[in-house]
């Protein structure tokens, strides 16, 4: 483990994963990085809920987590990658059920005593705007990727997919044959997390790949084709329309009606 210094920033900025530090101050940046600690994480290690750091406020710096929280007797599974806060909210409200969350993949991250955060944040107006915005960010997000469940099921998976790919994809530089590798989740968690069933993930799964958009293994997921991802995403291309046969064939001619 090692503090948070100029060569931790630089990674993280090449992790894409920077905007809380880069919004602060010079001088509260470091005071922060202080009491930061770089951790690498191997997959199925927990982060926090009743495994050792439960007490601890993560900075996602690059991977794939499996977050599950309890509101109201109903549980909820969201995927966290880059730039996302673990334990955002528990910051500013101390009373908050702590969410549980678990390494779907080799995840690297700053962390943080919550006791020490909370300190740091009352004592900081730049430190809890930037909290804030993390809360406020995250809640936009699970509303377009988690709530639309007006769309269609495959509308749903493609705009996850698209999410997953923003916070946790590989990009097509160490991939040639591929657009983007998205890792970690099975197809069971995906459904789970857009409350529909295996089922319908499966047939959706099968239908992308009919398409040509992707193929799949376990929790593994390569996009060939990210810009068909997105249409059908926001519903401009319809899967029936790209997975047909071509245009439909012309009308056979009438019979020829014998002489009377």
């Amino acid at each position: 483990m090692a503090t948070l210094n100029e060569r931790v920033i630089r990674q993280a900025e090449r992790a894409r994963s920077v905007r809380f530090f880069t919004s602060l101050p010079g001088h509260v940046r470091d005071a922060l990085g202080d009491h930061l600690v770089s951790r690498q994480y191997g997959r199925g290690d927990r982060l926090r809920g009743a495994a050792p750091g439960a007490g601890e406020v993560h900075f996602v710096l690059s991977g794939c987590v499996a977050e599950r929280a309890t509101s109201a007797g109903s549980a909820t599974l969201r995927f966290r990658g880059a730039d996302s806060l673990l334990g955002d909210v528990e910051i500013v409200n101390e009373a908050a059920n702590p969410s549980a969350a678990e390494c779907l993949t080799t995840t690297w991250t700053l962390s943080c005593a919550m006791s020490r955060m909370r300190m740091l944040a009352e004592s900081d107006i730049s430190i809890m705007k930037g909290v804030a915005a993390s809360i406020a960010e995250r809640l936009e997000t699970n509303d377009r990727v988690y709530a639309n469940s007006r769309h269609s099921p495959i509308q749903r998976v493609c705009t996850l997919l698209l999410e997953l790919h923003r916070t946790s994809g590989v990009s097509s530089r160490l991939l040639p044959d591929s657009s983007v590798e998205v890792s970690g989740p099975t197809q069971a968690e995906l459904g789970e997390a857009l409350m529909l069933g295996r089922a319908t993930i499966e047939n959706v799964m099968a239908e992308m790949r009919m398409m040509g958009i992707l193929t799949t293994g376990h929790r593994h997921y390569a996009v060939k084709h990210v810009d068909m991802l997105r249409s059908l995403a926001e519903g401009k291309l319809t899967s029936k329309a790209k997975a047909g046969k071509g245009p439909p064939p012309p009308p056979s001619p009438l019979p020829e009606l014998p002489e009377l």
